[in-house]
């Protein structure tokens, strides 16, 4: 377990800029109803709101899984909709004994995570899509303010791919595109139930096109470590080995944000595994105290 500070030395401001992506109103009589911030110094200042307590590394260090779909209409509609499948693979460049690919297939089509995709999914029965997931991409953003109202949207920026390690990210993503497309359009027993490929598409067939078409087409949804833990020498760590938000009393944060690295493929297990964790230090904390 990391390292706990035991100093506390603020009590909990009434609007905290956490980074999962919302304001969270958390109350104490302390403050009444003043607005304090716990962040970045300097982008807290630039809204005219007065810091609580520096901490850089709120925002920052946000990170996500690659998602990229592919899909053919297939000659009839003869999958099953709840059918399922998937494979998991190690890229040719890795440096891990880990894998850090998870291919998933899906009877409809589904080229991301928007607004009426259950309409499109629905409309789409002949369509077989293939998504390849690429766990561990490089790239690092950042969650900002965009102003100081509780409501003002936030600048949310991945920067996907323009990190160290991002050209390594898009062509993980273009090999594992190139290994499918030969599986679905060569392989006899297969290609025999495809009518078409819908996209890329059978004009995408340079390296620079798919590269193109990665770039233009690439999601992702487990957008996570805004908040990490940390060492107490690391400037970055937002929280301590407890969850406890570093210099505020009675303040602690467990989801997603809260880890230093993206923990994989997807991140639900690993949220239920710190949310136990956090659970039994919370119970811990209060036994002690004698609450």
């Amino acid at each position: 377990m990391l390292q706990t500070k035991p100093a506390r030395k603020h009590a909990i401001p009434r609007w905290f800029f956490s980074s999962d992506f919302r304001l969270q109103k958390v109350r104490n009589s302390d403050f009444g109803a003043k607005k304090s911030g716990i962040g970045d110094k300097a982008q807290l200042s630039k809204f005219g709101i007065p810091t609580v307590v520096n901490l850089p590394g709120v925002g920052a260090n946000l990170q996500d899984n690659d998602e990229l779909s592919a899909f053919w209409e297939f000659t009839s509609n003869f999958t099953d909709p709840q059918s399922f499948g998937s494979v998991i693979a190690t890229s040719a460049n890795s440096t891990s004994i880990e894998p850090d690919l998870w291919t998933y297939f899906v009877p409809v089509e589904l080229s991301g995570f928007f607004h009426g995709m259950s309409i499109v999914a629905a409309n789409t029965p002949n369509v077989f899509t293939l998504i390849t997931l690429r766990a561990g991409s490089k790239s690092q953003g950042y969650v900002r303010l965009t102003g100081a109202h509780p409501q003002d949207l936030l600048d949310i920026n991945k920067l996907r791919f323009q990190g160290p390690g991002g050209r390594d990210d898009i062509v993980v993503l273009r090999e594992a595109l190139k290994r499918w497309r030969r599986v679905i359009n060569e392989d006899e027993e297969i290609a025999k139930y495809v009518e078409r490929e819908v996209a890329p598409g059978a004009n995408v067939t340079s390296d620079a096109d798919l590269e193109e078409y990665i770039l233009n087409n690439v999601f992702a949804h487990h957008a996570c470590c805004t908040a990490a833990i940390g060492a107490d020498n690391d400037p970055r760590a937002v929280l301590d080995g407890d969850f406890n938000v570093r210099g505020v009393n009675n303040l602690r944060v467990v989801d997603a944000s809260s880890f230093p690295e993206s923990p994989g493929y997807f991140p639900q297990s690993p949220i239920y595994m710190i949310s136990e964790k956090a659970a039994e230090v919370i119970i811990r904390d209060a036994k002690a105290a004698r609450y």
